[in-house]
């Protein structure tokens, strides 16, 4: 937890932290519970959180389902598929008090390659 320290130092300062869950890990409930009291023994319960579960391509839908039911308000995604990555702009934004309209586009210029 240590190596993390600077880097849930950095979060403090921000406007919102989207907490990135692996839930294919085995330990990932408790991975979470350890990055969640860590960054509020920093002082950092005062920022707004959205709760995202990554890789959710890689459990079963049983287990994916437990998890919906157990964190209704959690995004779910799959990066790597680019499923819900709409979802968590989405839960971001709302975080921020902002509307999808209010959001950067995915393109602006100077992007493009």
């Amino acid at each position: 937890i240590e190596s993390f320290r600077s880097t849930f130092e950095d979060a403090l300062t921000s406007d919102i932290l989207v907490h990135v869950v692996d839930l294919s890990a085995k330990d990932c409930l408790m991975k979470k519970k350890v990055a969640e009291s860590t960054v509020n023994e920093m002082g950092g319960g005062h920022i707004p959180v959205v709760l995202c579960f990554n890789k959710c391509d890689l459990v079963s839908g049983q287990t994916l389902s437990q998890y919906r039911l157990s964190w209704p308000d959690a995004v779910f995604i799959s990066a790597v598929k680019g499923e819900g990555i709409g979802n968590l702009r989405d839960a971001v934004l709302k975080g921020l008090g902002l509307k999808q309209e209010d959001s950067i586009p995915d393109e602006f210029p100077g992007s493009e390659t």
